[in-house]
């Protein structure tokens, strides 16, 4: 924030002389004297905290814009995001709240967008929680989210897509080596081992 001497000396504020001492200004005369509408120190700070709160809001608000046009966000993620690149968080809240007014930083859109993005990369339910966990969505968004992807048939879908693609990259192995390159894939998209090995029973033995 720029301090009283340096606003001063960027916006000079005008002084007129000191009236003589030995002839005393009227009452209707001192109030109409020039100096009388001259800012006081404290409108000049105000001022000036005022264009610094606006320029920081600024700031922080093509922060944010720059990380939902990234990654998306949910309101709570976004909202660690910028704390933690030291915008303070009153700021912050005020950027929150425009944002979601604006119904650019909606957390069930956000949700929904991110689990079509993990069942894109073949995740299974175990897998999508966990993300969804670590970009901070709400444990019951996510619940809410997984059940009905699970009551639709989209994992299934999923892990089908995840055996038939190792069983592609793995033509010509043995049995026992595909089915440990898809057991490691399986745990590391977060697939049920029992769906995975019935499928792959199929897959394997064409």
């Amino acid at each position: 924030m720029i301090n009283p001497e340096e606003f001063l000396r960027l916006h000079p504020v005008k002084m007129e002389a000191a009236p003589d001492e030995s002839v005393p200004l009227s009452p209707s005369a001192a109030k109409d004297s020039p100096t009388s509408n001259d800012p006081t120190m404290a409108e000049i700070l105000d001022a000036s905290a005022q264009q610094e709160s606006g320029r920081l809001y600024e700031r922080c608000m093509a922060s944010a814009l720059k990380s939902l046009d990234a990654a998306g966000a949910t309101v709570e993620g976004l909202r660690k995001r910028l704390i933690s690149k030291d915008f303070d968080a009153n700021t912050v809240e005020r950027v929150l709240t425009t944002l979601v007014r604006m119904k650019l930083l909606d957390d069930d859109a956000f949700a929904e967008s991110f689990l079509n993005r993990c069942l894109g990369k073949m995740m299974g339910p175990m897998g999508v929680r966990r993300e969804m966990m670590h970009r901070g969505i709400g444990a019951d968004v996510a619940s809410r989210l997984i059940q009905q992807a699970v009551d639709d048939g989209r994992f299934e879908e999923s892990a089908e897509q995840l055996v038939e693609s190792v069983s592609r990259k793995t033509i010509g192995m043995e049995y026992q080596k595909r089915m440990r390159r898809l057991a490691g894939a399986a745990q590391r998209k977060g697939h049920s081992m029992t769906q995975i090995r019935e499928l792959a029973r199929d897959h394997f033995a064409r």
